[in-house]
């Protein structure tokens, strides 16, 4: 199970702590990905009407449930 770990303001949904509290192994938490969803943003044309570089961030959690 994946799950970004960042809302739409840039605020952290969840806290480690609580996911592992729930049982969740995290294999990866609050990961910066920003690099590539600006390469998604770029090939999905986003960058005609956006500021890809200051604009759009991407971050990522991974975790799984053992």
């Amino acid at each position: 199970m994946s799950h970004t770990s960042r809302g739409p303001t840039g605020d952290r949904l969840f806290a480690r702590a609580l996911l592992e509290d729930v049982g969740f192994e995290v294999l990866a938490f609050d990961q910066d990905d920003t690099p590539m969803a600006r390469t998604f943003g770029k090939a999905l044309g986003w960058d005609a009407d956006m500021d890809l570089e200051n604009d759009l961030f991407g971050t990522y959690t991974l975790v799984r449930k053992p």
